[in-house]
């Protein structure tokens, strides 16, 4: 961070403090008995619930992100331990992601293992922060081009995708672009 000097053009730099915020839940505070915890994937009649194991396009934005290890260290998040869904209804598969920190492409390719196609992406594309406006066009514009290359119909983009990132897959990508927000509603014809 910079700040501007009395008087002039004179700059200096100003110490940032940067924290670990812990968004994550105590173990401690959680009833476990009503959680199951799952590896790989479960699936349902018209519902499947995946990680992403992949991380062959590593997002940016995620340089800067990490997590405590079970010794109390930090590591860098994998995100690995994310969880992805897939709805299949109305003869259509909507893929729901919350946060695509581990990347909308990676995320894609390991749904090809669930189902053959996705027509619908609902949720955060991870192309913004909260401290960062990002601006990174390469990776927004291979981000777009793996939706174009997936044939997506429509992207459903809230929270994290950022308004340069929902401007730019207006422009490039070959599919709907609606933003939403909590409380929204997608109607599937």
């Amino acid at each position: 961070m910079w700040s501007r000097g009395k008087g002039g053009d004179n700059f200096k730099a100003l110490p940032i403090a940067i924290t670990y915020i812990d968004i994550g839940i105590s173990y401690e505070y959680l009833d476990v008995e009503r959680f199951n915890f799952i590896d790989g994937s479960l699936e349902f009649e018209n519902l499947i619930l995946f990680h992403c194991l992949k991380d062959k396009n590593i997002n940016p934005l995620n340089d800067t992100l990490y997590t405590r290890n079970k010794d109390g260290e930090y590591e860098k998040d994998t995100f690995k331990h994310e969880l992805h869904m897939i709805v299949k209804e109305k003869n259509q598969n909507s893929l729901i992601v919350g946060c695509a920190h581990i990347g909308v492409e990676n995320i894609l390719e390991e749904s090809k293992f669930k189902v053959k196609n996705i027509d619908l992406l609902i949720g955060g594309l991870h192309l913004s922060s909260r401290t960062s406006l990002n601006k990174n066009d390469e990776y927004v514009s291979n981000t777009i081009e793996s939706l174009n290359r997936f044939k997506i119909k429509s992207v459903y983009a809230c929270h994290c995708t950022g308004e340069y990132a929902l401007k730019k897959l207006d422009e490039k990508g070959k599919f709907l672009v609606e933003e939403i927000q909590t409380g929204s509603r997608i109607f599937i014809d």
